[in-house]
């Protein structure tokens, strides 16, 4: 009898045990398939109220040894938890579980099938990404994108440990020299005696090590004309705008026209195609007011004198097919703009950019954070920036592709907080803060990543 009950007590005490080992627990992954570099979300019960010395590990069998790791909670809730799959974790099957290293206590275990990124996808984590490059004035390479890192305000001497700027192609296989570093933008020196031709270049953010470091590769055209050299070729087209950074413009200041065909090509002696470059064609920023057209030129930046004094007087402009450096007019009126290319010899336009021209930098509405990100579908988003005005009054909040309105829940001049329609297909959108009784977007563009959901439509 005794023994029955020594046997019953170890019994209960097991079952006690078990019952606090299996507090929390894991119901399903939202996503179960995540790609590397996406984010993921553990739906259970009984999750600790803080995360604490809680961890999200993953772990699979590895020729009989266990190979495991602690991947990064982005949002830690009782019922819910948002977790970020590595860009450099391989492809594979495995086990995940919510528990304390090294101790006994944790979740049950649930499979997690991990897949590989397709290349030249952007990733919806912190991993960088390159989505345009190119060859400005006195051979600066320009690299824009996402997550690249960013230190101290971007200095070039204040760059992330470890980030770096590789070039390759047509015998270079080399780092760059840095200019300035941003979270968005990198500006490198292009190499000495680069020779015309195609390159591969990829920026490391020094965040990690593998894929989570490693930006997707972009290719970079250098042409002829960029490195003194005659006779370009003809480049069929004319000027169209892609986009202009940034969208919210400070009179009296620079701003970048991205697209192509903007530069002049004329046929010279024995059927030569001579580079021009801006010719007759000018920058012009269109004011509408209660239906009155007035336009207003923009000057074409010139190189900064003080770093290369030689140009002090000629320049060179930054004018090039695939980009211009402008400025806005210090003395325009505050308010929307159409931004347009015209060519005075012929008076034919580019196609127009709704852009906004506001007194000072400090002045513009402009989107500095949203969380959470990724986000699911009928989630609410909490957005923190600047001047985004005491009340809503015609303001809306969009998403891109689709134009699609988002229900505001609270407004005020520094956060917002908006909701996501439910039925939202997951994927990569573009938010903006649209002024709806205007021509042009109040504020630039912010990428946020709308996850999978399990929950009923």
């Amino acid at each position: 009898m005794k023994q029955l009950m020594k046997s019953g007590g170890i019994l209960i005490l097991l079952l006690i045990l078990y019952a606090q080992i299996q507090a929390q627990h894991i119901n399903s992954l939202n996503p179960a398939d995540p790609v590397q570099g996406e984010a993921f979300e553990i739906v259970g019960s009984g999750f600790e109220q803080q995360q604490g010395p809680w961890v999200v590990e993953v772990a699979r069998v590895v020729h009989r040894q266990m190979l495991s790791y602690h991947f990064r909670v982005l949002r830690w809730r009782t019922d819910r938890i948002l977790v970020e799959v590595p860009a450099d974790v391989p492809a594979n099957e495995y086990g995940v579980q919510v528990r304390i290293p090294n101790r006994l206590k944790g979740s049950n275990g649930v499979r997690l099938t991990i897949r590989e990124r397709p290349a030249n996808q952007p990733p919806p984590s912190l991993v960088p990404w390159i989505r345009r490059a190119h060859v400005t004035g006195q051979f600066e390479l320009w690299i824009y994108g996402q997550h690249f890192g960013e230190v101290g305000g971007g200095l070039a001497k204040e760059i992330p440990h470890g980030g770096r700027v590789h070039f390759s192609g047509n015998g270079r296989d080399e780092d760059l020299g840095i200019v300035r570093w941003l979270d968005n933008l990198v500006r490198v020196w292009l190499p000495q005696a680069c020779e015309p031709g195609s390159y591969r270049v990829v920026v490391f953010s020094g965040r990690g090590t593998g894929r989570a470091n490693e930006s997707n590769s972009m290719s970079v055209l250098v042409r002829p004309e960029m490195i003194n050299e005659a006779n370009p070729g003809l480049i069929e087209g004319f000027m169209h705008i892609d986009s202009v950074e940034p969208m919210v413009i400070a009179r009296g200041t620079p701003f970048t026209i991205l697209g192509d065909h903007f530069d002049v090509y004329r046929k010279g002696k024995n059927n030569s195609v001579d580079r021009v470059g801006q010719g007759d064609r000018i920058v012009e920023l269109v004011e509408i007011h209660k239906g009155h057209a007035s336009s207003h030129i923009c000057n074409i930046q010139n190189l900064d004198p003080r770093l290369f004094p030689e140009n002090l007087h000629t320049g060179p402009l930054q004018w090039f097919n695939d980009h211009i450096s402008a400025i806005a007019p210090g003395d325009l009126n505050p308010g929307p703009f159409l931004l347009r290319l015209r060519d005075k010899a012929d008076n034919r336009s580019s196609n127009n950019i709704a852009v906004r021209v506001v007194l000072s930098a400090g002045e513009a509405l402009s989107i500095v954070t949203i969380s959470p990100n990724p986000a699911l579908p009928g989630s609410e988003l909490t957005i923190r920036g600047r001047n985004f005005g005491e009340a809503q009054g015609s303001r809306v909040a969009i998403l891109n592709p689709g134009r699609l309105r988002l229900q505001v829940r609270d407004w005020s001049p520094n956060k917002l907080r908006l909701v996501l329609p439910q039925n939202l297909t997951p994927g990569r959108y573009s938010l903006r803060i649209f002024e709806d009784a205007a021509l042009t977007e109040g504020s630039d563009l912010y990428t946020i990543q709308v996850a999978r959901s399990n929950l009923p439509q």
